[in-house]
């Protein structure tokens, strides 16, 4: 079982306990042909509907076959935008390490697999939160920052970086630490 990462629990708790002056969440989901249908939506609607007060606004990215080499090399110009949570939604063998044609990877086959996920990942995880949720968050309460931002020399705060996820067409989520 792999513990949820810090910006995934902020997440989290922002959407359990919403402050009326926060921003709303951003969700982002970018991915194949599976995206480009109804699950995205249905998360959405099932987040606001289980977090009545939570203001959350979806963007789909989908690109129907698009192929994990493809969303790691397209990710900065295919999804601009900036969100607290990012869902990364590919073709389940790639995520497995195996061949995008369903076969068994080979050595080569699946380190390029994971260096192309690997890619993806830290283009997602090194985007930094957008202003009004990283201020809201530095700001919040008295003392040191709470969520994601942290304390630095000096007395600033550092960046805060979103929260990323994988889903695989096997309905496998995985938290990206």
């Amino acid at each position: 079982l792999v513990q949820p990462s810090q910006p995934l629990r902020d997440f989290a708790r922002r959407l359990r306990s919403p402050s009326p002056a926060a921003p709303p969440l951003r969700l982002a989901v970018y991915g194949t042909s599976m995206s480009d249908g109804l699950w995205p939506h249905l998360l959405a609607d099932q987040l606001r509907e289980r977090f009545p007060r939570a203001k959350l606004n979806l963007t789909v990215r989908a690109y129907p076959g698009g192929h994990l080499s493809f969303q790691s090399h397209c990710v900065d110009t295919m999804i601009p935008e900036a969100a607290d949570l990012y869902i990364v939604e590919s073709v389940a063998d790639a995520l497995n390490g195996q061949a995008a044609s369903g076969g068994e990877g080979g050595e080569a086959e699946g380190s390029t697999a994971d260096a192309e996920l690997a890619h993806l990942l830290s283009r997602l995880q090194a985007r930094q939160l957008p202003r009004t949720s990283r201020d809201f968050l530095q700001h919040a309460g008295s003392g040191l920052p709470r969520g994601r931002a942290h304390a630095e020399p000096g007395g600033g705060c550092a960046p805060a970086a979103p929260a990323v996820m994988l889903f695989s067409g096997l309905e496998q989520i995985y938290c990206v630490r």
